[in-house]
C-alpha cells in the first residue's frame, strides 16, 4: 500500500494582508491624529493684506551696538530701531517683559515682536503657537508684555509698527507675514 502524504495547502502571498494592514494603520492614523484648531497665520496673512495699509513708519534710528551692560534712552515706550544691545531676545512667548535694548536687536535681526496688554485665552494660544512655529535667528516672532497697550496689541518690524484690536488676529498675521525675516542685519526673506 502507497504511503499517503497529507494534502498541503497552496502558499499564501502575504502581500495582500499587509497591504490591507497598512491601509487600515494609515487611515486610522489620519482619523485620530490632531488637526490644527484655525486656520493658520500663512491662511489669515493672505486674507488680511488690506490691513497693511494701517502700517506706521518710524525713522531708522541707526543700528548702533552698545557696550556691554550700557542702557539707552529711547523717546518712546517701544522703539523700533535705535542704539541697542549686543544681545537679542530670542524668539518665543514671554510673560514678562524683556529689555528694549534686546528687542531692538531682535527687530534688527528680523524678528516681528508683537506687545500684548491682556489677552483672551484664543488669543494667547494662537499667538503661543504662531511664537512656536516661528523660531528662526533671523525671521523669529516675539509675544511680549508691553506698555500702555489699553486692549491692543502692538506689532513692531524694524522702523514699522501696526497697532490693532487685541482680536484682529488676521490683520496681525498679514503684518507678520510681511516683515518677518526682514531686518537690516541679514534679510532671509
Amino acid at each position: 500500500m502507497p504511503t499517503r502524504t497529507p494534502p498541503t495547502s497552496p502558499k499564501r502571498n502575504p502581500l495582500p494582508l499587509a497591504l490591507i494592514t497598512l491601509t487600515v494603520l494609515g487611515t486610522l492614523t489620519y482619523l485620530l491624529w490632531p488637526k490644527p484648531s484655525g486656520p493658520t497665520l500663512e491662511t489669515l496673512a493672505a486674507e488680511n493684506q488690506p490691513a497693511l495699509e494701517h502700517t506706521q513708519k518710524h525713522a531708522d534710528n541707526g543700528r548702533t551696538h552698545l557696550e556691554a551692560g550700557q542702557t539707552h534712552n529711547y523717546n518712546e515706550d517701544h522703539p523700533t530701531s535705535g542704539p541697542h544691545s549686543q544681545t537679542w531676545v530670542n524668539p518665543g512667548f514671554y510673560t514678562t517683559p524683556q529689555k528694549k535694548e534686546e528687542l531692538v536687536h531682535a527687530l534688527e535681526h528680523g524678528s516681528v515682536i508683537v506687545h500684548y496688554g491682556t489677552l483672551t485665552e484664543p488669543t494667547q494660544q494662537t499667538l503661543k503657537k504662531w511664537a512656536g512655529t516661528h523660531k528662526g535667528m533671523w525671521d523669529g516672532l516675539l509675544v511680549v508684555p508691553g506698555e500702555n497697550l489699553n486692549g491692543k496689541i502692538l506689532l513692531q518690524a524694524w522702523a514699522k509698527s501696526l497697532t490693532l484690536n487685541t482680536e484682529d488676529l488676521g490683520a496681525a498675521a498679514a503684518f507678520i507675514d510681511a516683515h518677518r525675516g526682514r531686518g537690516p542685519e541679514n534679510p532671509v526673506r
